[in-house]
């Protein structure tokens, strides 16, 4: 079970936009070496990017919101699939 937060203050701003992107330090673009998920926040002045230079890490996350996905939203249609 994953941690709570509630003895932290959580400040409840929506998120405007994510982006995910890839990364390559070279100008051709070619071979990205990380993925940047990018999240712009309503009424802020700042935007959160969290950077993801190997698999291990980016594939914590990914596993992470699908199982909190199925807990939260278990009507939810699976994920690629269409609910009918």
């Amino acid at each position: 079970m994953p941690k709570t937060f509630e003895d932290k203050e959580m400040l409840p701003l929506p998120i405007a936009a994510v982006t995910v992107a890839e990364w390559c330090p070279n100008p051709d673009r070619e071979n990205p070496t990380q993925v940047h998920l990018i999240i712009e926040l309503e009424e802020a002045d700042f935007s959160m990017a969290l950077r993801f230079k190997g698999t291990r890490s980016l594939d914590k996350i990914i596993n992470a919101l699908i199982e909190s996905r199925r807990r939260v939203f278990p009507a939810a249609a699976k994920i690629g699939e269409d609910k009918a």
